[in-house]
């Protein structure tokens, strides 16, 4: 009878961890599509899926080779998101995103892709990772990773 009970919780046990992986996934499909939809239509809420503490960057490759970084905290980040989409609006700068996958890591999901500019008619990798952060007591799937490559 124990060797039963103790096959059972570990049946329920890898069940539960199967579930809360799957699960995370969901939660970081939910996020990305909800970051694209955003995006799209140039919505400042755009910045309030990025957690306060996360790490954006922004890689620019110049034409002769070289590289260099920015770095924004998704505080400083989320102001930058809103001052920025108007303009992108007038531009009408719009992101298209192939080759999306979505990968595991602990609680944590990485979301990496293929962004193409279609203003810049340039592509280049972007990763986002989503993970569960805690807000008012809950916990809240944010962004608190994006590292992006961009032509200037």
């Amino acid at each position: 009878m124990k060797a039963r009970t103790a096959c059972l919780l570990a049946f329920i046990a890898i069940s539960s961890g199967a579930a809360h992986a799957e699960d995370s996934v969901l939660e970081a499909q939910r996020v990305f599509k909800q970051f694209t939809d955003l995006e799209r239509t140039f919505d400042p809420a755009l910045a309030d899926l990025f957690a306060p503490n996360a790490v954006v960057k922004d890689v620019r490759i110049y034409q002769d080779g070289q590289t260099k970084t920015i770095t924004w905290s998704g505080t400083d980040y989320k102001q930058v998101l809103r001052a920025g989409l108007p303009v992108a609006r007038l531009r009408n700068d719009l992101n298209t995103y192939s080759q999306v996958s979505f990968i595991r890591e602990g609680n944590n999901v990485r979301v990496k892709t293929t962004r193409q500019c279609q203003l810049k008619k340039s592509s280049g990798p972007f990763e986002i990772v989503v993970a569960p952060t805690n807000a008012n007591g809950r916990n809240v799937w944010k962004i608190v990773e994006e590292t992006a490559q961009n032509e200037p």
